[in-house]
């Protein structure tokens, strides 16, 4: 593990440059471990928190913390790497910064991955009727008033974690959730980031081969969100684990690494 200009990363296989951006904010990129180590044997992975989130450095004022500040940090890690050519892995928020940052430095890029993303905020929730109510309600407490601290952000994503899980193994989340150094301050910066948030139109620009993945159960950014950003895209393709949440690299882990892994190959 390392840091640059106070961003937290940490590397692993070799291959192709895999620059993976994790969800949130408030979280780090424990989460995506170790079901996207899978991919290490044909990509070198670079796992990173985004500033103020997890091990990187703390944020004094938030107020300049925007999606095109996440991903110019994001440049300036590669460009610390040495890194060319790379592809971008954004899941959930990580897609809103991967997807911005595809639109600032895609001359960097070779690929683009985005899970379980949208590309705006048109469609809502679609919260399934027998949902666990007190998911539903820790959802609720979620998007209401700012978290107060680190222990409340981390019990109240913890007890929504069912809604974005479906069938969620207790065993793993609570591995996941030991893992994880939430960051109240971050997630509290996630709506404000988001504001005005509608890239639909502009991504078209994109035009390298991009990777949809998307979990047919997910109820915030499930497939009618996919299938926009899949039609706006001139160079996609799109794939749903139908039988996945917000986590398809968790719930259908052998078929998310055979379906990226294969992709990666192909580039």
């Amino acid at each position: 593990m390392a840091s640059a200009d106070g961003i937290h990363y940490e590397t692993c296989g070799e291959g192709t440059p895999v620059l993976v951006m994790h969800g949130g904010l408030g979280l780090d990129h424990q989460y995506l471990r170790p079901a996207l180590d899978d991919l290490a044997g044909g990509a070198e992975l670079v796992f990173y928190d985004h500033r103020g989130n997890g091990q990187s450095a703390p944020v004094e004022d938030w107020g300049p913390i925007t999606l095109e500040s996440l991903a110019d940090d994001a440049d300036a890690l590669r460009s610390a790497l040495g890194l060319e050519g790379i592809v971008v892995y954004g899941h959930s928020f990580g897609g809103f910064v991967a997807i911005r940052y595809a639109l600032r430095h895609q001359r960097h890029l070779s690929g683009l991955i985005l899970a379980c993303t949208a590309s705006n905020l048109r469609h809502p929730p679609n919260i399934p009727a027998d949902a666990d109510p007190d998911a539903v309600a820790a959802f609720g407490a979620l998007f209401g008033e700012p978290m107060g601290s680190d222990g409340e952000w981390a019990e109240t994503w913890h007890r929504a974690l069912p809604l974005y899980w479906p069938g969620m193994d207790r065993e793993v989340a609570a591995d996941m959730h030991r893992r994880t150094r939430y960051r109240a301050q971050a997630w509290n910066r996630t709506m404000p980031a988001l504001a005005g948030y509608d890239v639909l139109e502009e991504m078209g620009r994109i035009e390298i081969p991009t990777l949809l993945l998307c979990g047919g159960r997910d109820f915030l950014c499930g497939p009618a969100s996919h299938e926009d950003m899949h039609a706006a895209l001139p160079r996609s393709e799109l794939v749903i684990f139908e039988e996945s949440g917000h986590f398809p690299f968790i719930s259908e882990r052998r078929r998310h690494r055979e379906v990226v892994g294969d992709w990666l190959r192909s580039r």
